[in-house]
Parts: C-alpha cells; structure tokens; sequence
C-alpha cells in the first residue's frame, strides 16, 4: 500500500486522518479507543489501521497496562515517525532554509542558501538535496518527497509559485524543476498555510480547533483555523491581514492597492526597534490584530516570525491590544511554542497534511 498521494474515497481519506491524529495526540492508543473515540465500528477500523501496521506507518507496542473495564488487555499503536523522511524546503524573501526531517520534524540534516532568482536558487536547493542525500545514505530509501513552503499565492495542483511578492515577480513552476533535478515528488503550498497546519499538527491545534495564525518578519501573513482545518475562501485568499488597508492613501503595495499593513513593515524594522516609528508601528500592528479577532472571534491568536524572535516585541504588542481591549491578553494572544522549528516545520506539516 502507497502512502505517498493515497488514491481512495473521501470518507476513508478522513478516517484515516481521524485515526492519525487521534494516535499522534495520544501518542499511543488502542484500537477499541480509536474506534469510540472518532465513531468507527470495531471492524472498520481494523481494515483502516491492518494495512497500515503491515506498511510500518503505525507500530503495535504491546498492552495496555490499566485497560478500562473489564475484557481483555487492548493492544496499543503508535506511529512510526520515521516510516517516511521528507526535504522541507522554506524560502522567504533573503534566505531559503532546508531540513531533512522525519515525520515528527526531528531535522537529521539542514542547510540555509541565500534566495535568488528562480532557476539559481532551484538548483542550489537540489545540489543541497543530493549532498544531504549523501550524508544520510542510511535513510535515503525512506525519503521520497520535497514539501516547499514560499509567501504569496500558489498553485497547489500545478505546484507553482503564481506571485511571491517579494521575491520573484514572474510564475516560476517550482515542482516541475525540482522535480526534473532531483527525481523527487515535490509539493508547494503558501508559506503562512503550512506554518498553520504546523500549529494544528504540532501546536495549540491539538488543544484548540479555531486559530488565527499571524506571522511578521519579513513581510506579514495571516491563516486562519475553523474546526482544525485551513480556510481559504471562494478564491484561495482569507484573512490576510498584510493586505487590511491602515492608510488609503499610502505606499502603492505589490498587490496593486494603496496603504495596506504591508506597506508599513520594512525589513530594516528592527534597526529602530526602541524608536517613535517603530512604536508606531506597533499601534498599528495592534489595531489591524484586534480588528481581525473581533471579526474571527478565534479561540487563540497565535504570532510567529522573525520579529517575534526579540521577545520584547511580542510584550509590548500585546499590551497594546489590551490597552484597546483589556480580554486580548497573553492567554489570548500567545508566542507559537513551534519557534525553534519555525524556518522549516511547516513545508514538514504540510506533507503530512497531504500525503497521510
């Protein structure tokens, strides 16, 4: 059985979903569990977890030593993080960061190249590839797939970069090329997405099912989280807070409209982070983050990136937001506890979002 783009009905694509995450939160669970746990009867879920012990993406470690009630001892599963290794390949706007990680964004291996045009920065991110593949000879059979996480709009079905604002202007057809050079399955999403399905895999989406997922450095991006999954809208764009307008008559943004937040960040921002503008921002910064968890009234609000990285940014924000709501505070507002991972992580989600 191929777990590498499963091929089945919808319904059993959900239940297999339901089973994994339901085992990955646990960390291990009998079968009798699972099944009550997610509504499945005892014989469906022994057809959906039977070939997945026999492929080795789900392990049988032995009983349960206190089983509830009385019967037998349940055997217990618990997934196989190293079934599968995938190359995580993050690009922002000045470097571009890959990881070899197995399915629990454990990093074997990682390397960072400065973004360039297209084709340069493609072919340096294969040559990465193979030298990583060298090192790793043990693992290599095992590592089947490229998951590439880049801002602004993409094509997921074509695996194209549409626009990175920012970085390239032109439609850079990054799964073809990737592909071609490393004989690779390669798959693209939005950067902000996949740091999203990072948090709903990895982070406060195991305890929470609505999030709104906002990340700054370089530029802003935003992802928002309804029942434990993305929300994209009719047309592939929600919610994207780089793009609310803060001054009508501002900066002309790379989307085409005037004075949106985006316009407002700059990459030298922090250079004056103890400055009147800088403070400035913050107020604005703060605005737009309230507006947006009034309207998405989300359980959590989760802030990631670069700029978050200098901590005293993060508390002075959010004492902002109380200052304009006093209910926006730290247990509202809150620092992503996926932090240390954040330059490769979500490209790692994202695979798993797709391909198990």
């Amino acid at each position: 059985m191929n777990y590498d783009g499963l091929n089945m009905g919808l319904v059993k694509q959900n239940n297999i979903a339901s089973v994994l995450t339901h085992i990955h939160c646990a960390g291990e669970a009998s079968r009798k569990e699972i099944a009550e746990k997610i509504g499945l009867t005892a014989a469906s879920l022994s057809m959906i977890t039977a070939p997945m012990v026999e492929e080795g993406l789900l392990e049988e470690i032995g009983t349960d030593k206190y089983p509830k009630g009385a019967g037998r001892k349940q055997v217990l599963l618990r997934l196989n993080y190293d079934y599968r290794y995938v190359f995580s390949v993050n690009i922002e706007k000045k470097t571009t960061y890959i990881a070899l990680t197995n399915l629990s964004g454990k990093a074997v291996d990682y390397a960072e190249t400065e973004t360039k045009g297209p084709q340069e920065l493609l072919g340096n991110v294969a040559e990465i590839i193979k030298h990583m593949l060298d090192r790793n000879s043990e693992i290599r059979s095992l590592v089947k797939s490229i998951s590439v996480g880049v801002p602004g709009i993409v094509n997921r079905e074509l695996g194209t970069s549409t626009k990175a604002y920012g970085i390239w202007e032109e439609e850079v057809r990054i799964k073809d090329i990737l592909q071609e050079k490393t004989g690779l399955k390669v798959f693209v999403e939005n950067a902000v997405y996949a740091f999203a399905d990072a948090e709903i895999i990895f982070g406060l989406g195991r305890q929470y099912d609505n999030l709104l997922v906002l990340k700054w450095g370089p530029g802003v991006g935003s992802a928002v989280v309804i029942d434990g999954r993305i929300y994209e809208g009719r047309n592939g764009k929600a919610a994207e807070v780089g793009h609310l307008i803060v001054d009508r008559h501002g900066s002309l943004c790379e989307c085409g409209r005037r004075g949106c937040l985006q316009t407002k960040i700059k990459d030298d921002v922090l250079k004056d982070i103890n400055g009147e503008k800088f403070d400035e921002l913050l107020d604005i910064f703060a605005d737009a983050i309230v507006n947006m968890i009034t309207v998405l009234a989300p359980n959590r609000t989760v802030l990631c990136g670069s700029i978050f990285h200098e901590k005293d940014v993060y508390t002075r924000l959010v004492e902002k937001t109380k200052a304009i709501d006093e209910n926006y505070d730290e247990k509202r507002i809150v620092l992503s506890a996926l932090a240390d991972k954040e330059r490769y992580i979500g490209p790692v989600a994202s695979f798993i979002v797709e391909h198990l």
